[in-house]
């Protein structure tokens, strides 16, 4: 599943791949959707646009791992 995907509103292609792992592809894989959220910031402070989506969509992941905790 893409939480984004390259266009004119993203910089980044972001998907939770069927390793069970999240993947900002060409630059990262990581194990949370929080490590993800924490990764795409510094997309975010060099000047790349991430989709307003994207960063809701793993925050509410975030909170359902929460949840089950």
């Amino acid at each position: 599943m893409s939480y984004s995907r390259f266009g004119e509103d993203s910089d980044v292609y972001v998907l939770f791949n069927v390793n069970g792992f999240f993947e900002c592809c060409m630059c990262e894989k990581c194990d949370t959707a929080e490590e993800m959220l924490n990764h795409l910031q510094g997309h975010i402070d060099k000047g790349d646009k991430v989709p307003d989506h994207t960063i809701n969509r793993l925050n509410e992941e975030i909170n359902k791992q929460q949840e089950k905790e």
